[in-house]
């Protein structure tokens, strides 16, 4: 959880609350994955996506996008690098096109 103010279950028993807005900057590629690779890291884990609006079926996420892109190409450019990503929450919404981007890159 991103939220520096959680406190883990146990310590006082609280419990994090799920982070809801994350916003990843514009060209993942330069401006995410290739300085953390500049600095060691070959894995990334990306818990975070496109998110279905009330009222929307899965198919509203269900694109390859910029940030779909940008994923690809870092991969492709750093073989030795592995991104992986959650698909998405809407399956529950919809029982097909329930992956949401930035999971639509074809690499990861």
């Amino acid at each position: 959880n991103g939220d520096v103010a959680c406190k883990l279950a146990g310590d006082d028993g609280g419990i994090c609350d799920r982070v809801q807005r994350v916003t990843p900057p514009i060209d993942l590629q330069r401006n995410l994955f290739a300085k953390a690779h500049a600095v060691g890291a070959r894995v990334h884990l990306n818990a975070w996506g496109c998110k279905v609006p009330s009222g929307e079926t899965g198919d509203y996420c269900n694109d390859y996008t910029s940030d779909a892109a940008d994923m690809d190409t870092f991969m492709y450019l750093n073989p030795e690098s592995l991104v992986v990503t959650a698909v998405g929450d809407a399956g529950e919404q919809a029982s097909a096109s329930t992956v949401a981007s930035p999971a639509t890159n074809k690499n990861g």
